[in-house]
């Protein structure tokens, strides 16, 4: 049980508050009473949970050569032989185009570098205390490669993952990118979501002549040219200085320690990546952000340039959605690909004039476009209404689906999607009785409420881990932590 975690995250929001003894007792008492229930026989409605965890715990012990992982794309959970799992990750890894090994673990190497440059920091007062205690780091490990099995694809091939956390770089990306993030994704090109592409595309005329496409940049991170990254955050450093007092020199040698750490460890030996940017860092996503900022910008000023009509581009990381004269769509495609040997796109053009862009749908319709949601998946695995987790979540599971199936959906189509939601949460055994209950309260948001002066919630919330029965006392005793602090349960 995660009690630890339980008593460090609450004890992190309460440490400055007045009652924070009052509140200390409360939870301890709460921890204490749900100890002694546990011990007890088990019994009530959750008894099939940890009858079915303890047969699983028994047939992996007695099945040591499987190994149990998710799937790619879905949430499906796959169980595959060990051996074939590790001969999948040897044949990726040995293709010496992509990665090669390291002699020895530049961990403790690149940890004191980063140790020095924070201590730096701190003494020309670029950072906070608070932030130097959060960078500097005094045990480190190295970053750990696995893979997830693409089981739509012929031979199940696997998806490489890296885990950066805890590394040696790990919180210095992290600040990096919470600084870079502030000057990136505010082109008008940008789109932050599905619900955002969707509120902008609705309803826009398109000529008759011209056609609908998308471009998807191929292995992005494993692409981006670091050295170029670099001169991408210098050529904006009057934007990016505006969000940190440390200088440019500094900022840009930090960045370019990070994105060169491409290394990580499998059973115990050191690889690196031959180029790009590292899987896995949280400044890796900005970085590629920026990137294709300043290749679309380049790109889109060469089209105006040779008079291509492109009348739509927006943009969600490394997928592109376009609409242009049919004769000039394999020109731009050339454009976007004369940018950078290493950053290539593929396209893919409308089929019966509609085309698939992040999980919508897009359809010319007499030179309107129309929108329609396009679940991933409709009979996959969710948040099953019989689990052990919070009701909550369970609620807001059904939530999420229901508001996609409204705000990606246009009117005509909606009943439709309506219909697939209720099918997706009857296949999660979600009741008939709740599934109603949500969609009368959603559709009742969207279609009635006033959208207008709209209270901010500035509540501030404590997360724990989920634990059956206790987390809900603690959540009654979240009320005594003050008005602006709430206990909130994690998944």
């Amino acid at each position: 049980m995660p009690y630890v975690e339980i008593v460090a995250g609450i004890e992190k929001g309460i440490r400055f508050k007045e009652n924070a003894d009052e509140i200390r007792g409360e939870v301890a008492s709460a921890i204490t009473n749900h100890i002694n229930y546990v011990r007890q026989p088990r019994h009530g409605k959750l008894e099939w949970i940890e009858k079915d965890r303890a047969a699983s715990r028994r047939f992996l012990e007695e099945n040591p050569n499987l190994l149990i992982t998710k799937a790619d794309k879905g949430n499906k959970t796959v169980i595959i032989e060990a051996e074939e799992f590790h001969a999948k990750m040897m044949e990726l890894l040995n293709d010496e185009d992509t990665y090669r090994k390291l002699r020895a673990d530049p961990s403790n190497r690149i940890m004191r570098k980063i140790n020095a440059t924070v201590d730096g920091w701190l003494d020309q007062k670029c950072i906070e205390k608070s932030e130097h205690r959060k960078m500097k780091i005094s045990s480190c490990n190295p970053p750990r490669i696995y893979g997830l099995p693409k089981l739509h694809k012929e031979g199940r091939p696997l998806r490489p993952v890296v885990s950066t956390i805890g590394s040696a770089t790990y919180q210095m990306a992290q600040y990096l990118a919470g600084v870079l993030e502030n000057v990136v994704g505010k082109t008008e090109h940008h789109v932050k979501n599905s619900f955002e592409f969707a509120q902008q595309i609705t309803g826009m005329q398109i000529p008759e002549e011209h056609m609908l496409f998308s471009l998807d940049a191929k292995s992005l991170y494993t692409n981006v040219p670091v050295p170029y990254a670099v001169e991408c955050i210098e050529a904006r450093w009057s934007e990016v200085a505006r969000y940190t007092k440390i200088d440019k020199r500094s900022f840009l040698d930090a960045t370019r320690l990070v994105l060169d750490s491409t290394f990580f460890n499998y059973r115990g030996v050191t690889y690196t990546q031959t180029f790009g940017v590292p899987m896995g860092s949280p400044l890796s996503p900005v970085i590629a952000n920026i990137v294709m900022e300043r290749l679309e910008q380049e790109s889109i000023q060469m089209v105006s340039a040779e008079q291509l009509d492109m009348v739509i581009y927006r943009r969600y990381v490394d997928d592109c959605f376009c609409v242009a004269r049919r004769e000039h769509v394999d020109r731009i495609l050339e454009i976007f690909n004369d940018f950078h040997d290493r950053l290539q796109f593929t396209v893919e053009k409308e089929e019966q004039e509609q085309i698939k862009f992040l999980d919508i749908m897009v359809t010319r319709k007499e030179g309107i476009l129309e929108k329609t949601w396009l679940p991933k998946q409709t009979k996959g695995r969710y948040l099953d209404f019989i689990s052990g987790s919070p009701y909550s979540h369970k609620r807001n599971t059904a939530i999420a689906l229901v508001d996609r199936a409204i705000k990606l959906t246009d009117a005509q189509h909606r009943p439709s999607a309506i219909s697939t939601v209720k099918e997706m949460l009857k296949c999660n055994n979600y009741p008939n009785w709740f599934i109603q209950n949500v969609l009368k309260q959603r559709v009742h948001k969207h279609y009635n409420e006033l959208q207008n002066d709209k209270e901010v919630d500035e509540t501030k919330y404590i997360p724990t881990p989920y634990v059956p029965c206790l987390s809900e006392k603690l959540q009654g005793t979240g009320h005594n932590i003050g008005g602006e602090s709430k206990i909130e349960i994690e998944k």
